[in-house]
């Protein structure tokens, strides 16, 4: 089998995403309030995948702008309306469809889309059952248990 030839630039640095990863982390870390410099190197970082054959991630984007992931889902949740945040808001949705429909259409691997999805745009396997019956004070346990006994099947019940 032949080994794979790498391409080379004029001062005889290899073109591999590695290479431009490294550009990307000499980048000065962005504001929040930094919107065109976000603007700029989000639409960088995808034009980047694309010329590179790679999926859009969160993490990618993080290092383009010089912040970590906790720093943006930060940005996100306590500045929702900010011109920054609504445009990373639809960086995040465009790269979640991007894995959905990868996943979808079998162009990715379904169970790397699928935890990138869990770990990274908080989608889950259930949902949170809530309760809203409030137990008052006022009622006697009697009264409890007399209540719970009418809801509760009884599996060892058998009819005679």
């Amino acid at each position: 089998m032949a080994k794979k030839k790498f391409d080379y630039n004029e001062i005889g640095e290899s073109k591999l995403p590695v290479a431009r990863a490294r550009e990307m982390l000499k980048l000065k870390r962005a504001t929040i309030n930094d919107f065109d410099v976000i603007k700029n190197r989000s639409y960088e970082y995808l034009t980047y995948c694309d010329e590179n054959n790679r999926v859009p991630t969160l993490r990618g984007l993080c290092v383009c702008l010089g912040v970590s992931p906790d720093t943006v889902n930060r940005w996100i949740a306590e500045r929702p309306n900010h011109e920054t945040t609504i445009f990373l808001s639809q960086m995040l949705n465009l790269m979640a469809d991007n894995l959905e429909q990868g996943a979808l259409q079998g162009t990715m691997d379904r169970n790397a889309s699928v935890f990138l999805l869990k770990s990274n745009f908080g989608y889950r396997d259930n949902q949170d059952v809530k309760v809203h019956h409030m137990v008052s004070e006022s009622k006697s346990i009697e009264q409890i248990e007399k209540e719970i006994s009418a809801v509760v099947i009884d599996a060892d019940f058998e009819e005679k």
